[in-house]
C-alpha cells in the first residue's frame, strides 16, 4: 500500500470515529434529557394512576389512559366510579408527596387534589373523570410530553 493511500485510510478511519463519537454524545445528551423528564417529580419511576369514571360516559377511563404518559403516567387500573355523577373530575392522592401530586393535577388541566394517604394502595393516586373530563383531554394533548 503506498504511503498516499495509508495516510488517506488513516483520515478516513478519523472521520469516520469522529462522527461516531459526536453522534453517541448527541444520544447521551438525548437520552439524559429524556430521562429527566421521565422523573416527573417522583423519582425514577412512573406514576400508577387509577382511573375511575364518574362520568357516565363508557369508555372515557380507557380512552384517556392512551394518553396519560404525556403527564408522566400510567393506568394501572381503570373502573367505574361509585356513581356516575361526579361533575368535576378530581385526583386523589394515595402514596405521592404533596408536591409531586400537585404537579400532576397541573398537568392534567389543575384538577384538585383530595389527600387520602393509603402507602398500601395499589396506586399512586386516583383519577375520577367528571363531566369537565374535556379539560384533562385538552391539557394532555396540549402539554409538552414528560416522556
Amino acid at each position: 500500500m503506498s504511503r498516499r493511500m495509508a495516510t488517506l485510510l488513516v483520515i478516513m478511519v478519523l472521520a469516520l470515529v469522529s462522527v461516531g463519537i459526536g453522534s453517541f454524545q448527541r444520544d447521551r445528551a438525548a437520552e439524559r434529557a429524556a430521562g429527566q423528564e421521565r422523573a416527573f417529580m417522583a423519582g425514577d419511576a412512573v406514576v400508577q394512576l387509577e382511573i375511575r369514571n364518574g362520568s357516565g360516559i363508557p369508555g372515557l377511563a380507557a380512552d384517556l389512559s392512551l394518553i396519560l404518559g404525556r403527564a408522566g403516567a400510567t393506568a394501572a387500573l381503570l373502573a367505574n366510579a361509585d356513581h356516575d355523577r361526579y361533575q368535576h373530575s378530581l385526583l386523589v392522592n394515595r402514596r405521592l408527596d404533596d408536591a409531586s401530586a400537585h404537579a400532576l393535577a397541573a398537568r392534567l388541566g389543575g384538577l384538585p387534589v383530595l389527600m387520602e394517604f393509603d402507602p398500601a394502595a395499589a396506586a399512586d393516586a386516583v383519577l375520577i373523570l367528571g363531566n369537565d373530563h374535556d379539560r384533562i383531554r385538552t391539557a394532555l394533548l396540549t402539554a409538552e410530553s414528560v416522556h
